[in-house]
């Protein structure tokens, strides 16, 4: 995640624009499951301390779960599915 991370910030916009909605996916579907702690470690630290960093690119993607559709994010204004579904 952390290279991810360091693409979405390093890439040309048209690649940067495609990346940050689906790591607002993958940090909203990460914060919405909940672990026990047994199942914490270093990399998902590691994980969402990166995706934390782009909060200001997130700032423009709402992403929620819809009942019938899964998880979406909001992008220039319309809805589209995650690419990523988790539980």
């Amino acid at each position: 995640m952390p290279a991810l991370v360091e693409l979405a910030q390093a890439a040309p916009a048209d690649v940067s624009q495609a990346l940050v909605p689906e790591l607002a996916c993958w940090l909203a579907q990460s914060e919405s499951s909940r672990l026990s702690w047994p199942s914490a470690h270093l990399a998902r630290l590691r994980a969402r301390r990166a995706l934390l960093s782009l909060s200001d690119e997130f700032a423009g993607h709402l992403v929620w779960r819809d009942r019938q559709q899964g998880w979406m994010v909001e992008v220039d204004g319309e809805a589209q599915a995650c690419l990523r579904q988790s539980g």
